[in-house]
């Protein structure tokens, strides 16, 4: 049976060269002295022989070498760098005469640098050193490089050397940097198996194995020593090892065939290995665990980097017999760093062999000056240097012959490989959750249905916990900078006290009008942790509309709001992020103009009063007399956080990056809410345009990506950016996603599932489309949510149409009825009671459903944002979704034209470039909906304003009609079938709420005026 033979020949090779061993012994006379001297020495006694140079600058994390420094090259060349694989010194670059990388580099005209990071046992708190310590030290020589020489250096790297080169390119942004070369050094870490050759462990289960080696903290306690390295660099190839070892014995009869290797040998098998730092392992087991140089959200000190921001040029230095760099993991680098020129070298040779041996040092450091000659515009780019992305090798790992006799055997059913890998992999996962057991807030959600109205839940206690649990962790990534939870829950102190200071007592109702999403979550973690309610105040909104709304009594402002703030409330506003050369308007208090320090809090403070049935935010609808203030509760916010937290499965790999602002009423409720609650890293976005959603997305490492109604227009309707490709994005996840939007989505990015949640401002429903399968529905309840019924309601006045025995009736499938969600303990919102039965009790979500014969609910719009047409309430959402399939729309907004009792339905869209948008296409998408939902004007702008969480016809009515270009107006004819493109005369501007105004709804009567409004020409 071939396994059999097999490892029958792995025997028989070992028990061969053992054979030959005792002939070592019959010539014991002849080679005495040498067996006596490797005995005693570990090896002959030779003098070693090294490559000059200069140590020119010294730093307690390294020594810059300097190698050749009295014969430096001529020209312009770039110099390079050279980084050692941190279980090695430096002089892996220089092992012996005959193999020795900088020689071969100096003979190509080369100036050559070499960090020496010395043995960490030796070094000056070198034990404790951590990866981000030598990544400021590689940029610290960048600098001194590009000082000393002038020219901008190539960072070139071995095995982990080459990651750190990777990460200190990412770090710099690439700046100083002419190149990059990694030599084995892989950029994915979930692509292959561990690379054991006995007992192969899945890249899943040596995943999970590193992210519990994180959860326990073992790594940054202890220090890796020098026997275990060196034991863990034989068990790559262990058969090879022995049978090097013998043959060794047994050349040792012969002293001059010995000589010429014996500086290499014992540089390999002793002198040249080190210590290895238990914290720098810790961090470096963090790119195996959640595989950050491949996704992004690495942190460097308080800065989180990516390779996605790299553009030097790379040359990735690939062996096919790597046992460690594996081929394939080695050159998912052309994904991590899509904005980089990639170029490789492949080479039939295994991990040491890429940098040492006669075979490197023809072949390798050769090809290696060839290309900094070509990147620096002195010399043609070699044949054996070829761009990454025509590579047409498959070569990967492979297992050695151990591993293949027992992989073998597994094909007859003896699965010892498949066995070893399940059971660490159970082992782990126990492990896992003892350790995390308490550490995590989404088994919250388990416990809520105890919670009582005096339980204590608030978002301040939550970021309070976080700390507790994880101080060092890192909690927000925002304005490209790292903000750990111990770091959060200080700048949440701050501002406590500094609100403090100025009057804000427990109770009082504090609107938050900012624009930075940073200060906003600030902000209001701490209102939550002084008791009061944080109203979130929308900035494009009527702010002193929803100010009374909210019933405010304090208002804290950015720098950027502060003019829209004066005098909302007299003698209680407050402005943040000041500046020095900021003006702060009269009245106003500056709040960073207060020392923490110098604030001592009053008796009556006690953080995180609030409980389960206190209100915790109020939030905004609507628009003009639409618009509502909802409270939200401490209970409300938590039960939704973690309900969706769930659905979403985050953990805390995950990074949710929130793109939405604060004041978006499904922010907190949902994806913010849920990596708050969930202990997922959150990173706020900056800005909306897609060059800055891909350039933080791509640093932060983001895993979901929160949208809201139709904020996901913008990046799927331009050109594909530099840093998408190879992105970590796996969800999108929010509410309101228009299905036009939707579909393209699903288009562009079709490995990302799109989940929609939705969250009720009235009592507790929460809904998640889980399946993803239909396009548009809003799903289900999620468990231990409330159930939902779609009621039926009278569209004249919107009550409850009764049913038998006089009880509300429910919807048939398909029918739009109002949603009602089972009453909890939520006392924010009013309860109906005895709506389906005499006892029963329910809360108006305010939002209008259908329901499928699935049982799936499809949300259809806010009950108060209903148009009231002649022919019956028209739901905006009906109008846009139709629009919305028309190839030449980028983005559509609906809404009611008239007196505000019997409207007509117009619409407004933006075009994509270049594109018309055709009469048969209106009619063919209009020509689905009934003769009222039909717009009666269509009008094409260039721009539709309005915020991520949606575009508003209001706010095309604020700008007028001056964003109409030339590619039409069009009008509904009187047969409500076919439209006409109407001539533009003049560019007006609307003064009224509306687009246009027609008294009677009909555009036939409309008076002059109202026609110049709409743009149709007189006559």
């Amino acid at each position: 049976m071939e396994p059999f033979s097999l490892l029958n020949s792995a025997v028989q090779r070992v028990g061969s060269a053992a054979g030959d061993a005792f002939s070592v012994a019959k010539n014991a006379g002849a080679t005495g002295q040498n067996v006596a001297e490797y005995l005693r020495y570990g090896g002959l006694r030779i003098d070693k022989h090294y490559a000059p140079y200069d140590v020119v600058a010294t730093d307690p994390m390294y020594r810059l070498r300097h190698y050749f420094p009295d014969d430096v090259p001529k020209g312009d060349l770039p110099p390079i760098i050279l980084v050692p694989a941190m279980i090695m010194l430096c002089d892996v670059y220089d092992v012996a005469p005959r193999s020795s990388a900088v020689r071969a580099i100096h003979e190509n005209g080369l100036d050559i640098f070499v960090v020496d990071f010395g043995r960490p046992n030796e070094e000056p708190g070198g034990r404790q050193r951590t990866v981000s310590d030598h990544i400021h030290a590689l940029s610290d020589v960048v600098d001194f490089v590009r000082q000393a020489t002038g020219h901008d250096p190539v960072l070139g790297g071995y095995s982990q050397g080459g990651v750190f080169s990777y990460l200190t390119a990412a770090y710099r942004r690439s700046e100083g940097l002419s190149g990059l070369v990694a030599l084995g050094s892989p950029t994915d870490f979930h692509v292959a198996p561990l690379p054991t050759p006995l007992v192969p462990i899945s890249a899943e289960a040596y995943t999970d194995l590193a992210r519990t080696m994180l959860d326990t903290g073992i790594l940054s306690k202890v220090t890796i020593p020098m026997p275990v390295v060196r034991a863990a660099t034989r068990l790559t190839d262990p058969v090879r090892i022995v049978e090097f070892q013998i043959q060794y014995l047994k050349s040792l009869r012969d002293r001059e065939k010995v000589l010429p290797g014996e500086q290499q040998r014992q540089f390999l098998d002793r002198d040249g290995l080190t210590e290895y730092p238990g914290a720098t392992a810790a961090g470096l087991m963090e790119l195996v665990a959640y595989n950050r140089l491949q996704t992004g959200g690495y942190v460097i000190g308080d800065r989180p980097v990516s390779l996605a921001d790299v553009e030097c040029p790379i040359l990735a230095i690939v062996g096919t017999r790597d046992q460690e760099g594996i081929p394939v993991a080695v050159r998912a680098v052309q994904d991590a760093a899509p904005r980089s020129e990639v170029f490789e070298v492949t080479l039939d040779t295994g991990h040491f062999g890429l940098v040492a041996g006669s075979g490197a040092r023809k072949r390798t450091w050769p090809r290696v000056a060839e290309w900094i000659r070509w990147i620096a515009g002195a010399g043609d780019l070699p044949a054996q240097i070829v761009p990454m992305e025509q590579v047409t090798s498959t070569a990967s790992w492979t297992l050695g012959p151990v591993g293949k006799t027992l992989q073998d055997l597994a094909d007859v059913g003896f699965d010892i490989t498949r066995l070893s890998g399940q059971t660490v992999a159970t082992g782990l996962d126990l492990a896992r959750a003892v350790l995390r057991e308490g550490g995590s807030q989404v088994p919250l959600l388990n416990q809520l249905d105890q919670v009582q109205p005096k339980t204590a839940i608030s978002l301040g206690l939550v970021l309070d916990r976080a700390a507790d649990r994880s101080p060092e962790g890192v909690a927000l990534l925002s304005e490209d900078r790292v903000v750990r939870h111990q770091d959060l829950k200080q700048h949440v102190d701050d501002h406590v006290k500094r609100l403090v200071s100025v009057g804000v007592r427990r109770g009082d109702r504090v609107g938050v009008l900012t624009d930075s999403q940073f200060t906003a979550l600030i902000t209001v973690a701490a209102i939550s942790r002084i008791g009061g309610i944080a109203a979130l105040l929308r900035p494009d909104g009527d702010i002193r509309r929803d100010a009374k709304l909210g019933r405010i009594s304090w208002v804290v402002c950015d720098t950027e709001n502060a003019e829209a703030d004066t005098g909302l409330v007299a003698g209680r506003s407050c402005v943040v992020g000041t500046g020095e050369s900021e003006v702060i308007p009269d009245g106003m208090v500056d709040l960073d103009s207060i020392d923490p320090e110098s604030v001592a809090f009053p008796e009556w403070y006690r953080a995180n009063p609030r409980r389960s049935a206190d209100v915790a935010f109020v939030v905004f609808t609507g628009e003009d007399d639409r618009a509502s203030a909802w409270p939200i509760t401490n209970r409300h916010w938590a039960h939704a956080a973690l309900a969706c937290a769930d659905a979403i499965g985050l953990t805390q790999a995950d990074t949710v990056y929130n793109p939405t602002p604060l004041h978006d009423p499904s922010a907190l409720l949902t994806c913010v809410g849920a990596a708050l609650t969930a202990d997922a890293r959150l990173a706020l976005a900056t800005g909306s345009a897609p060059d800055t959603f891909w350039a933080e997305a791509r640093r932060y490492g983001a895993t979901h990506v929160a949208y809201s109604g139709a904020s996901m227009a913008p990046i799927v309707n331009t050109p594909t950016n530099p840093r998408a490709p190879g992105h970590a994005i796996r969800m999108f996840v929010g509410s309101g996603m228009p299905q036009w939007l939707w579909r393209r989505v699903n288009e562009r990015f079709p490995r990302v599932r799109v989940l929609e949640l939705y969250a009720s401002f009235a009592g507790e429903a929460v809904l998640a489309n889980l399946p993803a399968a239909k396009i548009g529905s809003t799903g289900r309840p999620l468990p231990k949510t409330p159930p939902v019924v779609v009621a039926a309601i009278d569209e004249a006045t919107g009550q409850l149409v009764p049913g038998d025995g006089g009880f509300a009736r429910k919807c048939k499938v398909d029918e739009v009825g109002l949603g009602l969600a089972r009453h909890d303990q939520s006392p924010a919102t009013e309860v109906l009671r005895g709506v389906f039965g005499p006892d029963d009790a329910w809360h108006s979500t305010g939002e209008l459903f259908t329901c499928d014969a699935d049982g799936d609910l499809w949300r259809v719009g806010l009950e108060s944002g209903l148009i009231p047409t002649a022919g019956g309430p028209v739901a905006p959402s009906v109008v846009t979704n139709a629009l919305g399939r028309i190839a030449a729309v980028d983005e559509v907004v609906a809404g009611g034209a008239g007196d505000g009792e019997h409207d007509v339905v117009v619409a407004a869209v933006t075009l994509l470039p270049k594109a018309e948008l055709t009469r048969w296409e209106l009619e063919r998408v209009t020509a689905e909906l009934d003769p009222a939902q039909r717009p009666r004007f269509v009008q094409v702008v260039s721009s539709l304003p309005g915020t991520l969480s949606g575009l508003t016809l209001d706010a095309v009515a604020e700008r007028g009609l001056r964003g109409t270009d030339r590619r039409g107006l069009w009008r509904l004819r009187p047969d409500l079938k076919t439209y006409e493109r109407l001539k533009r005369t003049s560019k007006t501007t609307a003064t009224s709420g509306r687009v246009v105004r027609f008294p009677d709804g009909d555009p036939a009567r409309a008076d002059p005026a109202e026609r110049r409004i709409a743009g149709e020409e007189s006559g």
